[in-house]
């Protein structure tokens, strides 16, 4: 009985936590989302575009441009779902999200990349359309 209780404790103590679980989702990705909730896009923006050369404001410009126009149609967002990951090999993902905003969601596609210990974003794809912004695998009915 006590063999038992040591293997089913150890069994337990080897799952993944909720930590490693969250690992495939790069703190900077998680804090240009909060920053999205609670002071909008362009703290969204700062966030993600950390780290990118100084010769990018008119970049950000156009994405502040498709972020605010978004929430003239969905509404302020107020939280997001993580959907899934695709990735292409130890230091490339593609990351969606549902953005849940007040009157309607967004739908949201990160391409991120890591260079040494840093995450960057490379790309940022918003839409009201899922079409625009998932796989068609994604909107196949039971998909994920």
């Amino acid at each position: 009985m006590r063999f038992a209780f040591v293997a089913l404790i150890a069994a337990f103590l080897s799952l993944p936590t909720c930590a490693a679980a969250q690992e495939i989702v790069p703190p900077l990705v998680t804090r240009g989302l909060n920053a999205y909730r609670y002071g909008g896009p362009e703290a969204a923006l700062d966030a993600w575009m950390a780290g990118w050369p100084a010769e990018t404001p008119e970049a950000k410009s156009r994405m502040l441009g498709t972020l605010k126009e978004i929430e003239t149609v969905s509404g302020p967002i107020t939280g997001y779902d993580y959907l899934g990951v695709a990735e292409w090999g130890a230091h490339t993902r593609r990351i969606y999200f549902t953005l849940l905003g007040r009157d309607r969601p967004a739908f949201l596609r990160l391409d991120i990349y890591q260079g040494g210990s840093t995450w960057r974003v490379l790309n940022v794809t918003i839409n009201t359309d899922p079409a625009q912004v998932f796989t068609t695998e994604m909107l196949s009915p039971g998909s994920h």
